[in-house]
């Protein structure tokens, strides 16, 4: 029979030791109000106020208990609310050695416990009393002269020994001279993090979206909150290295929740330093251990364009390639502007756009799948979608000449083939070195950057066309 742990202790909740100043502990129900700024970068800023009674004749220890258990102590802030002057801290200490069974076991090595020796095939029992000498790798008991290594049982208990707490409590040292005060905590905590998720629909034509976001957030720093303000801070907030506090121990995350949104309200949005502040229209709960997910746009009758283009890779500008032609992937991307003309005109934050698209069936089929940046109001977007099916292009080499050590001529020939049913035009881009210039060419290239060009075409349904250009590069 393995050794259980009892701890029987007079009244309800947690007893502590009593020392010179007067204890007040106060809990998650002294709780008036809280307000949550979650930021991108795995970083909180928890602030609550809390009403409580403290004694007005010296000093008094009040214990705040169901705070983060990822808080970074050195940015607690706590003043009184109604009149800061009636209310000082003289010393702060975060209480994080938490109770469990090893630990309290450990804190009663060499004094005396009582073990309940039980009998199952009598139903009796009988009480032993005995010294725990020592708790590594197990409890060691002295029981009269002998020494007992893991005496069966259950381990009684008189009271929780001092400097152990029930979860993660602030512990000051203060005076006041109200009784009642309202007083204001702040602090910045890991394990709390956003992101965004957007969901883009096509119509049957790829010209039109319709465009949802949801934020998604993620609460694990050790506490919960209820019926709390929430803000969403969207940008990269600098931090120095060695106040950064340490990812969270992994967590079991509770199942998505989606918070239905009342009279279609949307967080609202405004500037912030350099950054953009998102605030939910509505209080919420949030709980340690849980995802949720809540609305942040919606926009409808998007333009977009749907646009193919093939990337002429690393092209042997200065030698002979010798090689076969060389078949090119068509990537895909949606485009469309974040502006108030086009239905948004709300800067987005960074997350991933995933795209869907009905088939001839009506059912939603997935298409594809991008990440975006911060994106401001009167930006573009371009969603990389996935590569065509029905579009093949194919690039060779078709002439080189070497004028000298430093100046190479090339000839190139690319071939458009579109087995769609409809027309579709396609950019053709590629990548130079050095000084270049295009000497001759079948169709316009574009000069887009120092080393880049561009050809647009157009083919037709079911059509092939052949796009044909010499360069010469200069080193």
């Amino acid at each position: 029979m393995k050794s259980l742990l009892t701890l029987v202790i007079a009244g309800a909740g947690i007893c502590f030791a009593a020392d010179k100043n007067s204890l007040v502990s106060s809990t998650a129900a002294d709780r008036s109000d809280a307000s949550i700024t979650i930021y991108n970068s795995n970083l909180g800023l928890v602030r609550e106020t809390r009403k409580v009674t403290l004694p007005t004749d010296g000093r008094c220890e009040l214990r705040c208990g169901d705070v983060a258990s990822n808080i970074n102590s050195a940015t607690v802030l706590v003043k009184a609310l109604d009149d800061p002057k009636t209310f000082s801290v003289i010393e702060q200490n975060y209480e994080y050695d938490l109770i469990s069974p090893s630990k309290l076991m450990t804190k009663y090595v060499g004094k005396q416990v009582k073990i309940e020796d039980r009998n199952d095939y009598t139903n009796t029992s009988k009480m032993i009393d005995a010294t725990l000498i020592s708790n590594n790798e197990g409890p060691v008991y002295k029981i009269g002269d002998q020494i007992r290594l893991g005496y069966p049982g259950q381990v009684i208990l008189p009271q929780i020994p001092e400097n152990l707490f029930s979860v993660p409590t602030l512990d000051w040292i203060c005076t006041s001279s109200k009784s009642k005060q309202t007083l204001d905590i702040s602090y910045l905590t890991s394990g709390m993090s956003w992101s965004a998720d957007y969901v883009a629909v096509l119509d049957s034509s790829d010209s039109k979206i319709d465009l949802s976001g949801w934020i998604t957030l993620n609460n694990q720093s050790g506490a919960s909150f209820d019926n709390a303000t929430l803000k969403l801070v969207a940008g990269d907030v600098n931090r120095v290295a060695e106040n950064v506090m340490p990812a969270p121990m992994a967590r079991h995350m509770a199942k998505a929740m989606m918070e239905d949104m009342a009279g279609g309200a949307m967080p609202t949005e405004e500037s912030f330093f350099e950054y953009h502040l998102y605030t939910l229209p509505f209080k919420t709960s949030l709980h340690d251990n849980q995802t949720k997910q809540v609305s942040l746009l919606a926009a409808s009758n998007v333009n977009a364009v749907k646009q193919f283009s093939v990337d002429g890779g690393s092209s042997p500008w200065n030698y002979r390639s010798g090689s076969d032609s060389t078949k090119l992937p068509v990537d895909v991307t949606i485009n469309f502007r974040n502006s108030k003309e086009n239905n948004l005109g709300m800067p987005m934050p960074k997350g991933t756009v995933r795209v869907y698209k009905r088939d001839n069936a009506g059912t939603q089929i997935f298409a594809g799948e991008d990440a975006i940046e911060h994106t401001p109001e009167n930006e573009d977007l371009h969603l990389s979608i996935g590569k065509a099916f029905d579009i093949v292009a194919v690039k060779k080499q078709t002439d080189y000449v070497r004028h000298s050590d430093r100046e190479h001529e090339t000839a190139w020939e690319f071939s458009v083939r579109n087995h769609k049913k409809s027309a579709i035009t396609l950019n053709l881009n590629e990548h130079f070195y050095g000084e270049w210039k295009i000497v001759q060419s079948s169709q316009p290239f574009k000069k887009t950057g120092a080393g880049t060009g561009v050809c647009t075409v157009s083919v037709p349904a079911d059509g092939n066309v052949v796009v044909k250009y010499r360069v010469i590069c200069t080193y």
